[in-house]
């Protein structure tokens, strides 16, 4: 028993021990070098503000659209007929314009995505290839971008617009259907971002300058958010009509 005390004290002495070098060589290490292992020095313990919510208007797909739907931001998208697919891209369906220095060098989003759709087979025969599938992305518009060296991925000039900014919280769903099958779902869920639109965002992920995403950031920046995707065998119910629709909105968040 005693000798069972000894070798218990004796360990935790030794532990105590690495655990005191440890530490004291981590203090040799100086913040510099420990801010390199961050993720994302230029953010860390930036304190966080409130910089807006946008919306997204209702984009539905179904067999026939009410010509005095479509606006500014709802948008319809007639269904091509079963089993053909339905593709759409959906621009400038919200909007936000941010003010010079609303953010030091992160904005970022925290997205809310309201989605309903039906798999509905009435072609007669089993389907092998259901799809449901959407991809949220955003533009971005600034002053800074029309500088010739912002460039996009061909080298071609940005003329003030960067494109296709994913997203995350898209969805794609693809299953078979027997003859008559129905299958509905509503969604409701919120994503954020793993970085957001951070300056190294543009400039490691875009290869922007610099000196023109400082710019950016300085200057007004407008913000647009659309929506792209693909649809196939989303047929309504003509006795309980559940058209697809997907809608989402955007909290801005920033340092």
């Amino acid at each position: 028993m005693k000798s069972g005390k000894m070798f218990f004290f004796v360990l935790l002495l030794l532990l105590s021990s690495i655990c005191g070098l440890v530490f004291a060589q981590d203090e040799k290490l100086d913040r510099k070098d420990l801010l390199l292992g961050v993720g994302d020095p230029a953010t860390f313990q930036n304190d966080v503000r409130f910089l807006g919510v946008v919306s997204t208007g209702n984009v539905v797909l179904a067999p026939s659209c009410d010509p005095n739907f479509d606006d500014q931001d709802n948008r319809c998208i007639v269904l091509n007929p079963e089993p053909m697919t339905t593709a759409f891209d959906v621009r400038d369906i919200g909007r936000i314009t941010l003010p010079g220095n609303t953010a030091k060098n992160l904005i970022y989003p925290v997205s809310t995505y309201l989605v309903s759709y039906q798999f509905r087979n009435t072609t007669g025969s089993p389907q092998p290839s259901a799809l449901f599938s959407f991809v949220p992305y955003l533009t971005i518009e600034s002053a800074a971008l029309n500088d010739p060296r912002a460039v996009d991925d061909l080298g071609q000039p940005l003329n003030g617009k960067l494109d296709n900014v994913a997203l995350s919280g898209g969805r794609a769903v693809e299953r078979s259907l027997a003859v008559d099958e129905r299958d509905f779902e509503r969604l409701s869920y919120t994503r954020t971002e793993l970085v957001g639109l951070a300056k190294m965002t543009f400039v490691f992920g875009f290869e922007i300058p610099a000196d023109i995403v400082d710019r950016m950031f300085r200057e007004p920046m407008t913000i647009r958010l659309n929506l792209s995707g693909a649809v196939r065998l989303v047929a309504d119910d003509a006795r309980n009509p559940r058209p697809t629709r997907l809608r989402y909105h955007m909290r801005l968040l920033g340092n």
